[in-house]
Order: structure tokens, then sequence, then C-alpha cells
């Protein structure tokens, strides 16, 4: 307790919030926790988060350094408070309470884990260039050591809210709010009825003992460590589950299990509790349902069946925790849940509402916003503003600099300023360094080294030209490729989806690589349109597509999207679904690397998710 009987559990929230709010307050939130204890456990886990939050919103080494230490410091606190023997164990299960040392131990229990798991990110963090094998081992040891001890604690806790709250016993998460059971008697056996002694175990006297200290816990206590433990437990499940199968066999035989509806349900409780697990745990969910959940974002077959994700991303964001309900952070989550919903005005509105933060104390939210609106005007089709949003961000910041600089030429190309474009073009070769090629080499830096040259040459021939728009229908349709692989083309509105299907009509001397984009991005932007004509105009464009690249010996990324679609589309019919499956066990079969690797990875996991349900059936 604090000094004015404050939890400080309650304390540590406030700090926190404060540096969520503006990372400004940073100089309060410290004074506010160092007026407290020292040796207080929730005093030092929270100054423990907030040296975290600095430190991977610098990426300075000496913060870096400074929140590894402190967080190592109090790990070893948690694990040397934490033994006691079988004496303290047999305690804990008799008698849980702060007194015996239930409600602290388990305390001590989360916050070990929490550290370690900071730990593992903050030395990924240090090491993220050149991660030796060492490092990766010791990363995966630790991660296992986290989630050991989440299990552990989660069934313990749940066991004691079992007494204490309504749960069904098949359930192993609880809803939200609890409800408390009725008071019973601990008296299980009348003092009266002497034959029924003969029944009673030592069993059921441990049973009634145990039963008769939980009754005298405080219930708030043991709502509060349940939604702290869910945090941590439903996040690995969620995470695990999220894994690419092939990475989930591997992992599954170090102890990793990962259920994912699981990890939903603890991460939805969680949300509700009172301690700083709370919004922790409302923004790895606003994360899932609106960037993570992939069948969701580029429209898979699962979300087609089943639209209570929409409802579900609504309610997060008109639904926060109160740290985020007056934080223009907020409006990230709500520019992604309006543009899921197909609202592209409402959701530009909310970006630029959010792009006039000053500073965040996570990462500079400032260039998120920016990011994302130069991707909204695009679809929009503004190609000026688009431009000058992308520039924007090229210039605040060295995330992904050379990737803006090569968007916003791309942009100025489209709009057909041609020298705007060659002067943002020469900004991408001035910002490439090796550090960029080696960090992007899987996602998106091979794609703009292989296209920046022939781009450059386009707008330089363009220059004083007028009338010729070869070039911007060149810029325009890369653009659209990449909107198409981040975004997927369903919730494009239709005037954009006629302007692609326009670009894509018109004859130029197109290579391989622009004349297969044209073709994929017909058939996408006519299956979003709903102008297909005939049963299976799709699946039948989409296997000519793909049979011509066959012959054309192409194993690029426009080669497995191709595939992906096919495969999507082939499973969608009864009558094709056996075809889809050997459509499936293709992109299996496919090997990398190819550029944007990570989005296909992410379709697919969703698509062969659908699949295992289509069995299950």
């Amino acid at each position: 307790m604090s000094s004015d009987n404050e939890p400080t559990w309650r304390i540590c929230r406030k700090a926190v919030w404060m540096l969520i709010q503006n990372v400004n307050n940073l100089a309060d939130a410290k004074d506010l926790l160092n007026r407290q204890e020292d040796q207080d456990l929730h005093i030092a886990s929270g100054k423990c988060f907030i040296l975290l939050l600095t430190a991977v919103r610098t990426s300075e080494k000496s913060s870096l350094d400074l929140a590894l230490a402190e967080c190592k410091r109090l790990e070893a606190r948690c694990a040397t408070e934490s033994t006691g023997g079988w004496m303290a164990a047999v305690k804990r299960k008799l008698l849980f309470s702060s007194t015996a040392g239930g409600v602290d131990y388990y305390d001590r229990q989360i916050v070990l884990a929490d550290m370690i798991s900071c730990i593992v990110g903050l030395t990924v963090a240090a090491h993220k260039d050149s991660p030796s094998v060492g490092t990766v081992a010791r990363a995966v040891y630790a991660l296992r050591r986290a989630w050991k001890t989440y299990q552990m604690c989660y069934a313990a806790v749940l066991d004691v809210y079992r007494d204490v709250y309504d749960l069904d016993p098949g359930q192993n998460t609880p809803r939200w709010p609890p409800v408390l059971k009725r008071r019973k008697s601990a008296t299980l056996i009348p003092a009266s009825n002497i034959g029924s002694r003969m029944f009673r175990s030592a069993t059921t006297s441990f049973e009634a003992i145990r039963r008769n200290s939980v009754s005298d816990i405080m219930p708030k206590d043991v709502v509060r460590l349940m939604a702290a433990v869910s945090v941590g437990y439903g996040t690995f499940n969620l995470m695990v589950s999220l894994l690419p199968p092939t990475v989930i066999s591997v992992i599954g035989v170090l102890g990793f299990r990962g259920n994912r509806q699981t990890g939903l349900d603890a991460l939805a409780f969680a949300k509700n509790g009172p301690d700083v697990h709370a919004p922790l745990a409302w923004g790895i969910l606003s994360w899932y349902r609106m960037m993570g959940n992939t069948d969701f974002m580029f429209d898979g077959p699962q979300s087609r069946e089943n639209q209570s994700h929409v409802d579900e991303s609504e309610q997060l964001v008109l639904g926060p925790p109160e740290e985020f309900r007056n934080s223009t952070a907020l409006q990230y989550f709500v520019g992604r849940s309006r543009y899921l919903k197909g609202d592209l005005d409402g959701s530009i509105q909310a970006y630029e509402a959010g792009s006039t933060i000053v500073d965040c104390c996570l990462v500079n939210m400032r260039a998120m916003y920016l990011h994302e609106l130069g991707f909204m005007y695009a679809v929009r089709l503004d190609w000026t503003t688009a431009c000058r949003k992308f520039a924007r961000v090229a210039a605040d910041n060295t995330w992904m600099r050379p990737y803006h600089y090569f968007m916003a030429a791309l942009c100025a190309g489209a709009a057909g300023d041609a020298a705007t474009g060659l002067l943002m073009s020469r900004q991408v070769d001035e910002s490439v360094d090796s550090r960029w090629q080696r960090a992007e080499r899987d996602m998106v830096g091979r794609f703009v080294m292989d296209r920046k040259r022939p781009v450059a040459e386009a707008l330089r021939r363009t220059i004083g030209v007028a009338g010729d728009d070869r070039c911007g229908r060149r810029c325009r349709l890369i653009v659209y490729e990449m909107l198409y692989v981040k975004y997927g083309a369903a919730r494009w509105p239709a005037d954009s989806l006629r302007a692609v299907l326009a670009d894509c009509d018109e004859s130029d001397d197109d290579d391989d690589a622009t004349r297969f984009a044209k073709q994929l991005l017909t058939v996408i932007c006519r299956k979003a349109l709903g102008a297909s004509v005939g049963l299976h105009y799709a699946s039948r464009s989409l296997a000519e597509i793909v049979e011509r690249m066959d012959r054309d010996k192409r194993r690029d990324h426009l080669y497995v999207y191709g595939l992906y679609e096919l495969a999507v589309e082939q499973i969608g019919h009864p009558e094709t679904i056996e075809e889809g499956k050997r459509t499936i066990q293709k992109l299996k079969d496919f090997k990398g690397p190819y550029q944007f690797q990570y989005f296909f990875e992410m379709r697919c996991a969703s698509l062969q998710a659908h699949v295992q349900n289509l069995h299950v059936r």
C-alpha cells in the first residue's frame, strides 16, 4: 500500500497512463513512482515498464542497457523471493491469502514472467541487426520459461477463481463481468451424522479448509490476479496460433502450444482488469482484430462466412480503457476499423486527426499515421496528396525511408508530375544503405531496388513531354500492385476499381512483370466489383494466368499470389474443392524467397485454417 492507502498497483497504472497520454509526462510519471517505496513490487515493475517504453521509443543503446539491467534485477528478485520449498507450496495451496503468501506469491510470479518477456524483447531489440545463434537460443529458452510460468500461474489462479466466481466446469477462461458464487457453509459433514464421518477422506478435509480460507479472500484480488495473468497467457496462445504451420511444428517440440480462441477469450477478460495489464490487453486485441486477423484484412473465405469480427473490432474502438479514451493514439485503430468496414473517408478522417499528435511513448505515431494516409489517399486516387504524405514520412523519419521516397516518386509520376517524381527518385538512391538492404530484403526492399531505376528513367523521359501518360500509367500500376499486396482490393471504392481496370486495359509495351500484374489485377478488381460474367469466370481466368506463368517459368510474388487467389476461388465452390486442395499443396511446396513474402504467408496461414475447418465439417 502507498502512504495514502491507495494500492500501489493502481499508482503503477496511473504512472503508465501518463506516459501513454503524452511522452512529455515522463518526468511526472517517474516522480509519481519515486514517491513510493522502492521495495514495493508493483512500483518496481512500473519503473521497469516505463524504462521499457522509453527504450523502445528511442532505440538508444544507453536506454536499452538501462532497461535491460533493471528488468534483470527485478527478475532475480522475484525468482529469489518465490522460492520457499515444499512447505510454502503447501501453504499456498491450502491458504490462498495475502497473509499466507498466496496473493503476494502470484503477484511475484506474474511480474517474473513479465520481466522475462521484457528481457527477451530488449535483447532482440539490442541485437536486431545481427543476432547470433546463441542470442536466439537464449531468447527461445527464456520465452519457454516465461510461458511455463504463465501456464502454472494461470492454472492456479483459475482454480481459486472457480471457488469464488461462477464458471462452467468445462470452461477454462473466465467471462466478463465476474459473477460471485453464493456463499456455502464450510461445514461439509453434519456433526450429528456419525455414519457419514466414515466417508470423510483426507482430500475432503483439505478441500474444506481450502474453501474456507478462499472465502476470506477479497474477490477483487482474485479478479485482479486473474486479469493480470490472462494477458501473458492469452498473448502466448494468440501469437503461437498465428505462426505458420511449419514453425508451429518446430516450436511445439519445445513446449509451446497456441489456441487462438483461448488466447482471445483470455485477453477479452483481461482488458477489463484494474491494473496496468488492462490497456496492454486492449492494445493486443485491437492489433489482432484490425491488423493480425489476416482473413479479415484480405477478405478471406472465413471472414465471408462470419461477420462477427466487424462488430468485435467496432466494440474495441468504441470502448477502450480509460488511458486511450482521450488519446490521439486511439485514432490509429479507429482508422483501421473504418477502412476494414469499407468507410475510406472515415478512415482518412481518423488518420488525419491522429497525425496531429506531437509525440507518443511507444513509437513515432505520426509516422505511422502518415504512412497509412499515403496509402489511403492512393486508394482514393488522390495522387498528389498521397505523394505529399509519403514524402513527409521519409523526410521526418529514418523508418523505411527509401520505401517511402519510392512511393512518393510513384505517386508523383501517377499524377503526371514527373519533375517531383524524379526528385523523389533521387532521394531513394541517397537514402539507401546496407542496413535497409539487409533488413527489408524479404519484404519490399528488393521490389524497390528492382524498379527504382526503370521508374526514374521513365520519369526523366516524360519531363517536357505533353500528352504522354505511359509513365503515369506505369507508376499507377506499381502502386496498385503494392496496394493489393498490403490491403487486398475487396474494400476499395468502385471508382478506384474501375480506374484500375481502365489502366490495365491500356495496351503498352509491357514487360512480363507488368503484363502479368495487369492480368491478375483485372481478375481481382472485376471480382471485387461483382462484374464477373459466367459461373467460374475468376477460377478459369486465374488458372490461365498461372498456367502462362508456369510456361514462362516465373516464380516471383505474382506467381504465388496468383496461386493463392486461384485456391481461394476453387475451395469456394463444392465441385472444385479437391482442385483447391491440390492448389494449396502446390503453395506449400513452393520455395522462396520472393518479394512480399510476409503478406503472402499471412494469407496462406488463414487459408489453411479455413481448409481445416472444412475437414471438421
